[in-house]
């Protein structure tokens, strides 16, 4: 089919390019483009011909249609429809408080029955505990690690007494999950 093309607009500094299709007895086609190489006149051009063949088979199916609609235009119809289903994400609650070294948290999967995911508090096992209570205590015994060194002054005895707690952790009676943890003076 032959066809010519007008170019509308050209601005390389927005690569935008607005073109014109026709052809006698269809109806018009118009394209905007976004070059990004306007370095020749044929870059410009092979661009505009390569998108001619989607222009012919719309042209085509336009030929093949019918010419008349079965609905009026102004006709107003009345019809019903159920709601669409919507997809509603669910909220997420805020993570509740809980003891990082005996426990740990995880998001549920399915919302309540707000639509909020909720959180599970879930208990550590012996050996995890043990591990964490361990870990926390030996953290909290390098945080003082500096009044121990013999080039300081003499350590208070409350500090000692602090110390001397945090390493007996391990032997309170309700070891690992019952731990009362000393007071830093």
């Amino acid at each position: 089919m032959e066809y010519s093309y007008e170019i509308l607009k050209a601005e390389p500094r927005h690569k935008y390019l607005s073109v014109r299709y026709y052809a006698e007895g269809q109806d018009d086609f118009f394209k905007n483009f976004n070059p990004e190489d306007w370095s020749s006149e044929l870059n410009i051009k092979a661009l505009i011909e390569q998108f001619a063949p989607l222009v012919i088979q719309h042209w085509s199916y336009q030929q093949a249609s019918p010419n008349t609609s079965p609905v009026e235009p102004g006709t107003i119809y009345t019809a019903e429809s159920e709601l669409p289903n919507v997809v509603v994400y669910p909220d997420e609650a805020d993570p509740p408080e809980y003891d990082w070294v005996t426990q740990w948290i995880e998001l549920n999967e399915t919302p309540d029955a707000n639509n909020v995911l909720q959180w599970t508090i879930n208990e550590y096992d012996n050996d995890e505990k043990i591990f964490n209570i361990r870990r926390k205590r030996d953290g909290l015994l390098r945080e003082t690690d500096f009044y121990a060194l013999s080039d300081t002054v003499e350590m208070d005895p409350a500090m000692a007494t602090y110390r001397q707690a945090l390493r007996d952790i391990t032997d309170q009676s309700g070891f690992p999950d019952n731990v009362t943890w000393p007071t830093k003076p």
